[in-house]
């Protein structure tokens, strides 16, 4: 569906590249947790990174598919967490912060304007999917020092995006670009999560290189 909207668009521009291509990409994110009320004080903006390769696959002259994959770290803030001290009293105001580490598969399909021999630019959008690998939350504060395997706590290991991005090709090789997607899976599925939801929506700068 995405690739023949695409290809609804005028087929002016021209694409240069008419062989399939491997890239490496790597990234700079902001992570921005999208939750029910009764966590919006206790999660924030966290920040992170991703390092990885993706497959440009020319569908006509200006259309092209391009699954990825990478390894990505990023975190989400925590404030205010509500926790229990060695003496068995309610500390509150404990920070810290939510660390995961996984894989994340993009599947996008874009379109691409040429402007000289050495500029272009292009649109694209699709989904992107993650597996975690770990996600630990840790706080600490007085008293309290915690470290929590999250996938044993009610979170899943697989989340989804969708991505709309823009990126700008310089000299044939190198891009520069900009990426954005919301969180459209919920990471809480544990039944004492039941009725409440984290959903994972991210912006992302990214340079990379394409063989």
């Amino acid at each position: 569906m995405i690739i023949a909207a695409l290809a609804a668009i005028s087929a002016s521009a021209q694409y240069t590249n008419d062989v399939s291509r491997l890239g490496i990409r790597l990234s700079w994110d902001l992570n921005s947790p999208a939750v029910s009320k009764e966590y919006k004080n206790m999660m924030n903006t966290g920040s992170g990174f991703s390092i990885g390769g993706f497959y440009d696959i020319p569908l006509t002259e200006s259309i092209y598919f391009e699954p990825g994959l990478s390894l990505f770290y990023n975190t989400i803030g925590l404030d205010e967490i509500v926790a229990i001290d060695a003496d068995g009293e309610q500390t509150v105001s404990v920070d810290g912060s939510v660390r995961n580490f996984g894989f994340r598969v993009p599947l996008v399909a874009g379109y691409r304007f040429e402007f000289t021999e050495d500029i272009a630019v292009s649109f694209f959008t699709g989904p992107q999917f993650n597996i975690g690998l770990t996600s630990k939350s840790r706080y600490s504060g007085p008293g309290v020092k915690v470290s929590q395997n999250n996938y044993k706590n009610g979170w899943t290991r697989f989340d989804m995006q969708w991505l709309f991005g823009l990126r700008l090709h310089y000299a044939d090789n190198w891009m520069f670009e900009l990426t954005g997607g919301p969180g459209i899976t919920n990471l809480f599925t544990g039944d004492q999560y039941k009725g409440q939801h984290l959903r994972r929506n991210v912006v992302s700068i990214g340079v990379g290189y394409i063989f």
